[in-house]
Formats: C-alpha cells, sequence, structure tokens
C-alpha cells in the first residue's frame, strides 16, 4: 500500500483506477459523497441513497471535483498529473483488449508479456506501469496515441 493521500483508504489506487474505468465506460460522472472511498459513487446513487420516499434523511456535503481524482485525494499537482496519465492509458488499454473480445493469455501474447502482467493492468496495479510500457502496449494492439500539450490554468509568479 502507498504512503500518502491514499494508504488510508480501503483499495488504495487500483480501486480508484476501477471507478475511472467504470466512469468512462458507462458515461456516467464520479460523484464524491463524504470523505473516504467507501462514499464515491457513480451517476446519482448518492443522492438517491440518502432519500427515503422523498423525505431527505440527512445531508451529505458534495466537493466538486478538480477534473483530476488524485489530486482531490490529495497528492501533489505533478503526481497527480502523472497518474491520471497512466491511468487515463490503462483504461483505454483495458478497453481495446475487451472490444477485440481477447481472454487474458492472447492479450499477453500480443503484447509480449505475461498473463499475470494482463492481470495486473485489468486489477488497476498502476504503480506497476510507466508511461512508456502503456504506449508501447498501445501500439501494439494498434491504438495511435495522439499528445496534446497545453499551458497550466496556473499564473506564474514573478520574483
Amino acid at each position: 500500500m502507498p504512503d500518502g493521500p491514499v494508504a488510508h483508504l480501503p483499495g488504495g489506487i487500483g480501486t480508484i483506477y476501477k471507478y475511472l474505468y467504470t466512469s468512462l465506460v458507462s458515461e456516467k460522472s464520479i460523484l464524491w459523497v463524504g470523505s473516504s472511498l467507501d462514499d464515491v459513487r457513480l451517476g446519482n446513487t448518492a443522492v438517491n441513497e440518502t432519500r427515503d420516499k422523498g423525505r431527505c434523511l440527512m445531508k451529505e456535503k458534495i466537493t466538486r471535483s478538480s477534473g483530476n481524482v488524485f489530486q482531490d485525494l490529495g497528492f501533489p499537482s505533478e503526481e497527480a498529473e502523472y497518474l491520471k496519465i497512466r491511468s487515463t492509458l490503462m483504461i483505454h488499454l483495458r478497453k481495446t483488449i475487451d472490444a477485440k473480445g481477447m481472454k487474458q493469455a492472447e492479450a499477453a501474447k500480443l503484447l509480449g508479456v505475461t498473463q499475470p502482467r494482463v492481470s495486473d493492468l485489468y486489477k488497476g496495479k498502476i504503480h506497476l506501469f510507466s508511461i512508456d510500457t502503456l504506449v508501447d502496449m498501445l501500439a501494439r494492439v494498434g491504438v495511435h496515441i495522439k499528445l496534446v500539450v497545453g499551458s497550466s490554468k496556473r499564473k506564474l509568479k514573478v520574483a
């Protein structure tokens, strides 16, 4: 389990990856209600769970996401961006494998890795995959990567 912001969360980064993947596949937004990973829900389920026959059972604080779940969890900006890129590449690789209808063993052969390595991908073990490795794997399954670089929204302070 990693040190830092998600060390106390059950499932850690792998569980966050699963929510990101499910959100992209189902095209539902991720709602974070509360303060722990147990409070992450997809779509409107968090709102539904707080109501009983039209009555509001309790008020919950909903915090709008910054657009980067890793930054929302307290990772430094640079590390959060790195994790977001890796998770996005992992999600696209997994979606491509699923779309081709391949089993993990078939995908492993095409990717030039072992089946347990593909299993790690499916389990969201983000710490085991570098950006270079993921780009190479995506190229092997026929996905082309387009890099778009933009400036930071933060203003730089001049001394």
